[in-house]
């Protein structure tokens, strides 16, 4: 017994020591059926003209959909990755993860990205988002 006890122990000390991901989610705003959206201010990257990106600097910054008070929706949540573009005022949906009642998560990533590609046109969220440029 002692061995498993020891094991046990070990198992407890590596759960306990491992940090967990602490997002520091901003309230956004409610949607009238009830959609929650916040932004994860520790998430905000930005990044400044350069020879491929002349334009001007993007912003890339995780967004999360919280629909437990949404009837609408079918889904827990879905966080986003974002990559706003300031020069234009245009937003890019580059990856999401679904997460179902049932816990299921899917995960969709462009493979690509260009300036033509699933263009965001800002709404009230998009607005905000443009705000931290």
């Amino acid at each position: 017994m002692k061995p498993l006890t020891m094991i046990l122990a070990a198992a407890a000390l590596i759960i306990a020591t491992t940090p967990a991901y602490a997002a520091s989610w901003v309230y956004i705003q409610r949607s009238a059926s009830g959609t929650a959206t916040y932004y994860d201010i520790g998430s905000v990257q930005r990044t400044t003209p350069t020879s491929k990106y002349p334009r001007g600097s993007f912003i890339d910054v995780v967004l999360k959909n919280d629909y437990s008070r949404d009837k609408t929706v079918e889904f827990r949540e879905t966080i986003m990755r974002w990559i706003i573009k300031c020069e234009a005022q245009e937003i890019s949906i580059v990856q999401t993860i679904t997460t179902h009642p049932n816990g299921k998560k899917e995960e969709w990533v462009r493979r690509h990205f260009s300036d033509k590609d699933d263009i965001v046109n800002p709404t009230f969220v998009g607005r905000k988002m443009l705000g931290l440029c």
